[in-house]
This record gives structure tokens, sequence and C-alpha cells, in this order.
């Protein structure tokens, strides 16, 4: 029987080259705050941190969507490896481990840093992924394998002011137009199969869209600013952030 027990275990664990993947694609589609947080540890959607799922029910809600709440269906959106992906990653740190639930990813949560860190870039830090804000820099940027990879890194190079910070316009942000006469600033994700996925900054934390590529154009510039997302940062806060910015980047 020992034989049959390896097998079964062989065929509920996921493969280890599909985590990694599968991280980045639940990191750009699954993790923002208004959904399953970083790295399933919970938003405004249940976590998937520690928790006991069979495989199949969460490849059916992946491809299929929960009716009547914000689960979306990715089927169409996402290809077969990527849906595969996302379900071994959610496996992954779903399971809970001997000593209690599993911690979140590496790929999302990483040790901090040897490094000694001044007073003022701690500060900087906890503002930058401060919880209490539904606009904070951790909602777009990923710093320390933490927080959301959707904007660039900010610490490469850092800002040399607060009034540098919110002059920033990313070279990544143009205007989206659809057929329907929709306007607003987007970041673009990527073209495939004929879909267009983008990311809405119109308000904060930015939604994550997909539309027909017949139904949208996309140019560059946009009227936006860095400085319509850092609106409930006052200068003396975004100077803290900066001193956190110029840690990260190093000597």
């Amino acid at each position: 029987m020992l034989w049959l027990t390896l097998l079964l275990l062989a065929q509920a664990a996921p493969a280890p080259v599909e985590v990694a993947p599968g991280a980045a694609v639940f990191a750009r589609t699954c993790a923002v705050g208004y959904c399953h947080g970083t790295g399933g540890a919970a938003g405004r959607a249940p976590r998937i941190q520690g928790r006991t799922f069979a495989r199949d029910y969460l490849r059916k809600v992946v491809l299929e969507g929960i009716p009547s709440t914000g689960m979306p269906a990715w089927k169409g959106k996402l290809s077969d490896e990527e849906v595969d992906a996302v379900v071994a990653f959610m496996m992954s740190v779903a399971t809970p481990g001997p000593s209690g639930p599993a911690a979140a990813p590496r790929a999302i949560v990483a040790a901090p840093s040897d490094r000694e860190m001044p007073p003022e870039a701690r500060r900087g830090r906890e503002l930058f992924f401060d919880a209490g804000r539904i606009a904070r820099c951790g909602t777009c940027h990923l710093l320390e394998n933490r927080g959301m990879a959707i904007g660039p890194n900010p610490a490469s190079p850092p800002p040399k002011s607060a009034s540098d910070l919110r002059k920033a316009l990313p070279r990544e942000v143009g205007l989206a137009r659809l057929t329907n006469g929709e306007q607003f600033p987007a970041l673009l994700v990527e073209r495939k199969d004929a879909l267009v996925r983008l990311y809405d900054l119109t308000a904060a934390p930015p939604v994550l869209r997909t539309v027909s590529g017949a139904e949208a154009a996309f140019s560059k510039p946009a009227a936006w600013s860095h400085g319509q997302a850092v609106s409930d940062y006052a200068d003396a806060e975004l100077e803290a952030v900066i001193a956190y910015l110029q840690w990260v980047a190093g000597p």
C-alpha cells in the first residue's frame, strides 16, 4: 500500500515547475488589494493561504468564476498553461504544513535585508506598504519582493524630491480609448489572442481590465501623473518614502 500512498501524494502535489509562473499570474490578476491579497494572504476576497482546496475545485472557479460575486471567469482570458500554473501556485500556498498554515511564498515576500536601515527609511517602508491606505505605494510597486509589480521599480533610480515623485509620468502609461467612447489612463499589460489586458488607472487600486483588441486603442501620452496616485501622502511622508527607496537602491 505504500506505493499507492506515494502515487496519490505525487498526484496531489503541484509540479514545482508550475509554481513560479503561477505566482506571476496570481500577482497580476488575483493579488490586488480588492481581491485575494499579496500571496493569497487575503484582501477583500477570501484568503488562499493555509486553507484546504481540491485542485479541480480551484480550476473550476478560476475558469468559470463565481456568479453574483466579484470573482470573474478567466476562461478565454488566461491560457490553459496559465490556469494550470496559477492553480498549482494556489495549491502551494493553501496546503497547511506540519507547523501550521503555509508562509507567504518566497517569490512574493522575502526576508529583510541584512543592511542596516536608517530610522527615516524604516518610516518610509512603513508608509510604502501602509495597509491603512487604499492608494499605498505597494498597491502598484514591488520592492523587497513585497507589493504588486504593476508599475515600474520606483528605486531605479529613486526620485530626488517629493515634487519629482509627484510629477513622474511612467513611460508605460498611456491613454486607452474604447469604441463606446470611454477614455482612461492605462498601463498596457499585453495583447494576446485578439484581447487587450490593461490596468485602468482612473482610481486606486488600479483595475485590471480585459477588452477586445477591436474595441480598444492605446496611445501615449496620457493626461495623468504619479501625483494622482500619491495624493494621500503629505510631502514629509513622501520624503520618508524616498529615503526608503534610496536605501533599497543601495549605496
